[in-house]
């Protein structure tokens, strides 16, 4: 191989050595990016599944607090019935109230008039027991009076009797025939 051979041959050896140290330095750097690439793949990786554990923690908060708002629903439904029951009781004791009121009114003025009725009768009562013994006094008054009559009309017959013998004798003694 003569040496221009050679000189071309060490050249080109050299040239695809430059080539080969520029490749290498690139393969150096890409050694380097894909370290770099394989790094920040790791950090995603582990960034990624502490995402996905809060994302599991995000999701079994949601699932708790669906729940605890089910339960809430569930309660305030139960509520809402009892809410409504009791407003069911309010009004019929309410008009209960009001029925017993009306009957309270009633009967107060059935008591009114009642008590009117009585004092009237009352009234009346006295007012008869004032004729009634007005009556009996005159009724005493007129039997006194009357057994007084009686009595001296029996005095009187018998006044009567006694003067009409006095009488017959005395006629009998200026009349003796006529007696007979």
């Amino acid at each position: 191989m003569d040496e221009v051979n050679m000189r071309q041959f060490f050249d080109g050896l050299l040239t695809k050595f430059s080539e080969l140290t520029g490749v290498a330095a690139k393969v150096n750097e890409l050694e380097q990016q894909v370290n770099s690439l394989n790094d920040r793949l790791t950090q995603l990786a582990n960034e990624n599944r502490e995402l996905r554990y809060q994302l599991e923690q995000a999701n079994n908060e949601v699932s708790t607090a669906k729940q605890e708002a089910a339960q809430h629903r569930d309660a305030a439904v139960g509520a809402n019935a009892t809410v409504t029951a009791l407003q069911e009781t309010i009004a019929n004791a309410d008009s209960r109230v009001v029925a017993l009121r009306e009957q309270i009114c009633n009967e107060a003025d059935k008591y009114r008039i009642g008590q009117a009725d009585l004092d009237d009768a009352r009234r009346q009562v006295s007012e008869w027991e004032q004729r009634y013994n007005a009556l009996d006094a005159d009724h005493k008054g007129a039997m006194a009076d009357r057994d007084e009559w009686r009595n001296r009309a029996t005095e009187a017959d018998s006044r009567m009797a006694e003067l009409q013998a006095k009488l017959d004798r005395v006629s009998a003694i200026f009349n003796p025939l006529a007696a007979e």
